[in-house]
């Protein structure tokens, strides 16, 4: 009863959801995620399939990926995360589900979860309704996840993640409430499949560029500015918000 109340109250506000029931503070002293999160996380609302992120070091990226793992698997009844990035050991578990753990730590909600290193389950339904790490390294181990509730999988720093991963997703993306969220700083060289979300394939994609906030420091943000850091891979994107605080 209490979820069901969950469920119709926080399907399609992400942000409420964090606010109220993660408890989470912008950086602007404010209730609720940042404002560069609020933006992503009402795009995963408004039914957009395709998102991808890319912007600076230390904005609140992989808090991000672990506000929306729990907002979707949470108000979607028998619905599946699957958390993917370059490395499994350092970034699948030590980065991405250790965020993922902290804030299921502050949650209202934190009893209804089964935690492991790299897995969060709603108890009693721990086989079928889940947020998963998957290793990165085979294709193979990302295909084959269906939901009735919906498939999300979160791609953090997606730019280290191989093409034919990214294919295996595109093509497990099935159901009608399945998501990809793909996350990055950008790559030092303009190539790979997460330049081409930004490039080649924008029309398909809803896309967002950030740069520094005052999640960083003055000093790292004046060096930033120093040494002409830019987040833009070129300057035929378009589609693309660049914002700098």
């Amino acid at each position: 009863g209490n979820l069901l109340n969950i469920w119709q109250q926080y399907y399609d506000n992400p942000v409420a959801f964090v606010a109220d029931i993660l408890g989470a503070v912008s950086y602007t002293g404010r209730l609720g995620p940042d404002p560069f999160q609020a933006d992503i996380l009402d795009a995963l609302a408004e039914g957009n399939r395709l998102i991808a992120v890319r912007s600076c070091h230390g904005i609140g990226k992989t808090a991000l990926c672990a506000m929306a793992t729990h907002w979707f698997l949470t108000t979607r009844y028998m619905s599946k995360v699957i958390v993917v990035a370059p490395t499994f050991g350092k970034q699948v578990k030590d980065q991405t589900f250790s965020e993922i753990h902290s804030w299921q730590r502050k949650s209202l909600l934190k009893e209804i979860y089964a935690m492991t290193q790299t897995r969060m389950s709603i108890k009693g339904a721990e086989e079928v309704w889940f947020a998963q790490g998957v290793a990165s390294d085979e294709a193979d181990k990302i295909e084959g996840f269906h939901a009735p509730g919906g498939l999300m999988y979160v791609m953090d720093e997606a730019k280290g993640v191989h093409k034919n991963i990214w294919n295996a997703i595109r093509g497990a993306l099935t159901g009608k409430e399945d998501i990809l969220l793909a996350v990055s700083t950008p790559p030092l060289a303009p190539i790979g499949e997460f330049v081409r979300v930004f490039t080649h394939l924008r029309t398909t994609w809803k896309t967002f560029a950030y740069g520094p906030t005052h999640r960083q420091s003055k000093k790292w943000r004046r060096e930033r500015e120093r040494f002409g850091v830019l987040l833009c891979f070129s300057e035929q994107i378009t589609n693309t918000r660049c914002t700098n605080t």
